[in-house]
């Protein structure tokens, strides 16, 4: 038998025992998606982070570091209340502080209400500024616009409002603070009220 015909019968060979397919080195992911969020769990998850951030005070505005980002991840919480309803609702908080720029840029996915209702769509933090001139005592370190179309399922829901915090310890460890916007349903405007924290 050719030499170069043994080579072809070794490789097929070799290929079925080892099932074929994937190459030297591959591996395959088969781990399944992760669960998806709840109310529950976020509310969990908010009380955590309060826990871990307790102690740390507002950091002082004038000693921000002048150059790098920090990011945050973390909930927000709030109220919906339109027309005479009020629904309790969670999403999680993504923001990040570009210290360089003095800007703030992330915003709120994953909504859901209290009863397990998920919304699509997520609101956007647009605008974002650091206010290094801040007095903590009476005003917040950052604000940023607050907005975006979020549905359960019934109607479109459109948030318009800002988000305001502070940088909390001498190494702006986590950061708090709090949502106030208008939400309007169908002709119907109301308010969405809630306050965030994240590390």
């Amino acid at each position: 038998m050719p030499p170069t015909v043994v080579i072809g019968l070794i490789c097929l060979a070799l290929l079925a025992g080892c099932g074929g397919g994937g190459g030297v080195g591959e591996t395959t992911n088969t781990a399944p998606d992760p669960s998806p969020d709840s109310f529950s769990n976020m509310t969990g998850d908010f009380g955590l982070i309060t826990t871990s951030l307790s102690g740390l005070s507002a950091s002082d505005p004038a000693a921000l570091p002048g150059t790098g980002s920090a990011s945050y991840d973390g909930v927000m919480r709030a109220s919906l209340i339109i027309g005479g309803d009020n629904t309790e609702m969670t999403g999680r908080l993504d923001l990040t502080a570009n210290f360089g720029t003095d800007q703030i840029t992330g915003g709120v996915s994953g909504i859901i209400d209290e009863n397990e209702r998920a919304f699509s769509g997520d609101l956007i933090l647009s605008d974002g500024v650091i206010d290094r001139g801040a007095d903590t005592s009476i005003a917040y370190t950052f604000a940023a616009d607050l907005g975006g179309t979020i549905d359960p399922g019934a109607a479109a829901i459109v948030i318009d409002g800002i988000l305001q915090g502070d940088f909390l310890g001498a190494g702006q460890s986590g950061i708090s603070g709090a949502v106030t916007a208008t939400a309007t349903d169908a002709g119907v405007t109301g308010s969405l009220i809630g306050d965030f924290t994240a590390e």
